[in-house]
């Protein structure tokens, strides 16, 4: 498998497609833009430095190409069997738990059966792979917010 990322940052097998599955054609109409809400990234070699922008609402984690968060080189991970990571926007907090029937998660190496908020910093894990979260939006930031109450809420 050749593992490769289209600059939308989505990863899909280059053996299998020659362009990514998951960006629209030239032909079909835009996708809805979705502002980056926040970040994984990966801390452990082979991919150590790795970025996975997260958006409003729920992040699929998986080996799959239709995964939000697509991670081919884990083999102990489903196409669809990962965790989610979902961000409210309303309460402006992030959630990670395991995905229905999916694999262990952990959270700052501790297995979690059930959703947990998120803090700044955590260490996730889903398969083999480890992860460190790192928020945009929360209480001093939101894209929903207008620039006044941003501009307030940073400097105060």
């Amino acid at each position: 498998m050749k593992i490769e990322r289209c600059p939308e940052g989505h990863f899909f097998d280059g053996d299998r497609y020659e362009t990514c599955p998951l960006c629209p054609s030239q032909e079909a109409s835009a996708p809805e833009f979705r502002p980056t809400v926040g970040w994984l990234v990966c801390t452990e070699e082979p991919y150590r430095g790795l970025d996975f922008r997260l958006h409003a609402g729920y992040n699929y984690i998986g080996s799959g190409p239709r995964a939000d968060i697509s991670i081919p080189w884990d083999p102990q991970l489903g196409p669809e069997a990962g965790g989610i990571l979902c961000y409210d926007e309303q309460l402006k907090l992030y959630s990670f738990g395991p995905r229905d029937k999916g694999l262990p998660v952990r959270v700052n190496g501790k297995m979690i059966l059930d959703a947990v908020v998120l803090n700044p910093g955590d260490r996730l894990t889903a398969g083999s792979t480890a992860l460190l979260f790192i928020p945009l939006c929360g209480p001093d930031f939101s894209w929903n917010s207008t620039r006044d109450e941003r501009e307030l809420r940073c400097t105060s």
